[in-house]
Formats: C-alpha cells, sequence, structure tokens
C-alpha cells in the first residue's frame, strides 16, 4: 500500500510540474520519435520529448528570453536535438557523438535551420558562441576529463556564456561543481531550481572577461 501511495505521490507531482497540456503534447511527439528509433535504432533514452522534460524547457525559454536572432547557440550532446533547434537564432549547431541520433535529428529537423553534425568538444573550433550548451551526459565524465575538455573548447572559441548541469542521483556517478571545472574566468548567472526525480539543478556560467 505504502508503494502505490508512493507512485501516486511521484505521478502528481511530476503532472504539477509539466502539465497537462505538455503531456499530452509530448506523449504526440514520442509517438514520432518512436518511428525514427524503428528506423535509426538509437538507444531508448532517447524518446523523452522536451515537453516531458522541465529542465529542458527551462533552458530554452531561460536562453531565448536573452538571445539576439543574430546571435550563435552551439549543444555537445545533443542526442535528437530538441533543445538547441528550439533556441531562436539563426546560428546554431548540435553535436553528438552517435550518427544514429544524428541521422535521426536530421530527418527530424530537416526543414529548420539547426544543424546537426557528429562530434564531441574538439570538433568545436573558431567560433563566437554565445551559448554552449552542455547537459544530459556530462554526470557520467571524471571531473579531471570534463575540465580538460571545457579548457580546450574554451581555449578554442570565443565562449560568452555556458549552461550546464549538476545532477544528484543514484545511477550518476558524479555530481560535479562547474566552478572547479570551468576556466576561473567563467562566473554563475543564474540557476534553476532542483529539477525532479534526478535533483537536476541547470547552471548559466558568464565569461566575465567579455563584454555583452
Amino acid at each position: 500500500m505504502i508503494m502505490y501511495y508512493k507512485k501516486y505521490i511521484k505521478i502528481r507531482h511530476y503532472i504539477r510540474e509539466i502539465g497537462i497540456i505538455c503531456i499530452i503534447t509530448g506523449l504526440i511527439r514520442k509517438k514520432r520519435l518512436k518511428r525514427l528509433q524503428m528506423k535509426y535504432c538509437f538507444d531508448s533514452w532517447h524518446l523523452y520529448p522536451i515537453e516531458h522534460r522541465s529542465y529542458a524547457t527551462w533552458i530554452v525559454n531561460y536562453i531565448n528570453s536573452r538571445i539576439n536572432v543574430d546571435n550563435t547557440a552551439v549543444e555537445i550532446g545533443c542526442g535528437l536535438g530538441e533543445i538547441i533547434n528550439s533556441i531562436k537564432c539563426k546560428n546554431k549547431c548540435g553535436y553528438d557523438i552517435c550518427d544514429k541520433v544524428i541521422s535521426a535529428a536530421n530527418e527530424l529537423f530537416i526543414h529548420h535551420l539547426t544543424r546537426f553534425e557528429i562530434g564531441t568538444f574538439k570538433d568545436v573550433n573558431n567560433l563566437n558562441i554565445d551559448y554552449l550548451i552542455v547537459v544530459n551526459f556530462t554526470a557520467m565524465i571524471d571531473p579531471i576529463t570534463l575540465k580538460a575538455e571545457f579548457k580546450n573548447i574554451c581555449k578554442n572559441n570565443r565562449i560568452h556564456r555556458v549552461v550546464v548541469e549538476s545532477v544528484n542521483a543514484t545511477g550518476y556517478t558524479y555530481c560535479h561543481d562547474f566552478s572547479n571545472i570551468l576556466p576561473e574566468n567563467f562566473i554563475v548567472e543564474n540557476e534553476s531550481k532542483v529539477f525532479y526525480p534526478l535533483k537536476r539543478i541547470i547552471w548559466v556560467y558568464k565569461n566575465s572577461d567579455l563584454s555583452e
């Protein structure tokens, strides 16, 4: 009985956080994502639509309230690209090391401006990036490796802001403190609320060396 009650509380909290409209819209979108999965055979965890990920909509709403249409946004580990494609600027690109999801993303957003490429940190070079988004996978990378990756990408590009996450949940190896991972000139500009059930917090860091 206690188990069913806890499950009920969890479902009620989820509905309250996401909203009925987003749940229904997400279920409709999920059907299309499943068809793409059958075609490209990517991992099932990519099937969670953006409407069912409140942290993802927080990222999109935060950036879109501040970004200019001529700005540049880049996402590393973009998966099917729903976050980066929702950013309202002309210059945007999503990178992922999985060729299957990149192929699916290119089909999913074939009539949109977003470019999708197979790649990761080292493949982003010589860009003026207003928002660099790095979420959904960093909790599985050790801090020493992650620090080196951010050092190199910040060295090889002009990056104004970085959007990252900390995840404090069972099954995730690392809960990063990005103040110790990003270069020292990046300072916290904003943080989100805690998104359950993974106790996820989104952090926005600003490059203090660059003027607006």
